[in-house]
């Protein structure tokens, strides 16, 4: 029979705009970490803030496990790797959020010729951040200061929005989504003059991405 990988002895630090997928997985049993921490979602769009906030979760993960694992691709911010350093921190092999979802392969698949102009999203993005705001809004409206003259402009560059629906959350965990509508949709594209297809992924990317972490650690503590 086959071991099954547990993260006990691992505390998870990662970006907000995944609390979806992380709950998920420790909801059905997979993610056995200590402690999940997180950053509020979309702090890429202000650096300072998600330096702060991250150097912050990983000094609290580090009283409650061993062992960290930090949620955050290379693109998130300039200095990643500097703030992320140390031996006790392993950090997911990816960009951002949603190559954590879907590889650049994958993402070739679904949008064919139309790569390069795909504007992509995952449910983490079309989020409530609070008072009213979606976290697409605080980032593009708050942190980077848009109107909707720049959005028209910015967006513009772009032929259509793939939204990253993760199947096994929308069929087993349906309750998850009982905030999720439509209308999250169509304020984001309303706003950007995008139009937004669905497209189904799994979790099996982001599992082994954890599950990488793990393993890598478990290899350099066996030699």
């Amino acid at each position: 029979m086959e071991t099954r990988l547990s993260f006990k002895g691992f505390t998870i630090v990662s970006c907000g705009i995944l609390k979806r997928e992380l709950s998920y997985l420790k909801d059905i049993g997979f993610l056995d970490a200590d402690k999940i921490l997180y950053t509020e979602s979309g702090l890429h769009a202000n650096r300072n803030e998600l330096k702060s906030q991250l150097t912050k979760r990983l000094e609290d993960a580090k009283q409650f496990s061993e062992n960290v694992i930090v949620v955050f691709g290379e693109k998130c911010h300039p200095d990643i790797d500097l703030i992320t350093q140390g031996n006790r921190i392993s950090r997911l092999e990816a960009n951002d959020c949603i190559d954590m979802l879907a590889d650049v392969k994958k993402q070739k698949e679904m949008s064919g010729k139309e790569y390069g102009s795909i504007f992509w999203l995952s449910p983490g993005w079309l989020d409530y951040a609070g008072k009213n705001r979606y976290v697409w809004e605080r980032i593009y409206k708050d942190y980077l200061g848009w109107e909707d003259a720049d959005a028209h402009v910015n967006f513009g560059t772009y032929r259509k929005a793939i939204f990253l629906d993760p199947k096994p959350m929308n069929v087993i965990g349906e309750i998850k989504y009982d905030e999720y509508t439509p209308k999250n949709i169509f304020d984001f594209s309303d706003w950007t003059h995008l139009p937004v297809v669905r497209k189904e992924v799994s979790l099996d990317r982001l599992r082994s991405l954890l599950s990488s972490c793990v393993m890598e650690k478990q290899s350099t503590n066996y030699f």
